[in-house]
């Protein structure tokens, strides 16, 4: 996964350096997480097994490495909005799931799964939670 995101960040690779934790134990995530220099952000996408092939539940570590972090988390994913992310523009579970089940109930009402057409379901718009903020999350 870290070196199709290296690809997709190509464009900005000059100007923004990027650190990826994918091959970290969680424990040492934490670490590096409390020592970010300044002027760094986090970017979440999920925890499902860390570097060392240890489990963790997203729920649960995300709270950590907000607790420990040193610059801001950030991520797209709506339903971790409120366990320690700054914010930005999420995707909606609820938006995924309606389009999701839109496009079943067509197949249901006849129409062949070959004719419909991919739809794509956009961010919604930012969302920002200050009490980040508040707790130095978005520092400098």
């Amino acid at each position: 996964m870290a070196r199709r995101a290296a690809e997709n960040n190509r464009a900005i690779a000059g100007r923004v350096q990027f650190r990826y934790y994918n091959e970290l134990s969680f424990e040492d995530i934490l670490k590096d997480a409390a020592a970010l220099p300044p002027h760094n952000a986090i970017f979440w996408l999920f925890m499902n097994v860390d570097g060392a092939g240890v489990t963790h539940e997203s729920n649960s570590a995300l709270p950590r490495l907000a607790a420990e972090a040193n610059a801001p988390i950030f991520s797209h994913d709506g339903p971790f909005f409120g366990d320690g992310i700054v914010g930005g523009p999420m995707q909606s579970i609820p938006l995924l799931s309606k389009a999701t089940a839109d496009v079943a109930l067509r197949i249901l009402d006849g129409e062949k799964p070959a004719d419909t057409k991919p739809t794509f379901v956009k961010p919604a718009p930012p969302i920002f939670d200050w009490r980040q903020c508040s707790l130095g999350n978005c520092r400098e």
